[in-house]
């Protein structure tokens, strides 16, 4: 993907239809200048925590920064529906980023920082979100073929 330097696989297991992951996820996004000096690249770098659900085809996930982690706070949900031949999939993604929390920056700055910073993440959440989709259309398309 985009902007993704490489993912490394903490841990994962299954248990009654569930299949739980932690996956940690190095990024090479770059960072717009206004937030380059004051953020560094390691807010890009995160640890997800998964739960698949085999019943449902949902997966529920959370994201931990490895900075500012008390103020950053991302998790959603992707659901996979059959649309007839087809499967739509939907995406939840609630991200929040707590100026107040950002202590290693001056208050004055926080806010706008923590709205740049959403922005930023929410632009890169959704290519990623896409990019997954189209990943999982091509293995799809793989399985049919076969």
């Amino acid at each position: 993907m985009d902007g993704v330097d490489g993912v490394e696989v903490k841990s994962r297991s299954q248990e009654k239809g569930r299949v739980y992951c932690v996956n940690e996820w190095h990024s090479k996004a770059t960072l717009p200048a206004p937030l380059r000096g004051v953020l560094g690249e390691k807010l890009f770098s995160r640890t997800e925590y998964g739960i698949w659900n085999e019943s449902d085809f949902t997966v529920r996930w959370q994201i931990q920064t490895h900075a500012f982690t008390e103020a950053v706070s991302c998790d959603g949900e992707n659901r996979f529906l059959a649309q007839g031949n087809q499967t739509l999939v939907e995406h939840r993604v609630e991200l929040r980023i707590d100026p107040q929390q950002l202590w290693s920056i001056p208050w004055f700055l926080r806010s706008q920082i923590a709205k740049l910073s959403e922005n930023f993440l929410v632009q890169q959440i959704e290519l990623n979100l896409k990019q997954m989709g189209e990943g999982v259309r091509q293995e799809l398309e793989k399985t049919v073929k076969t």
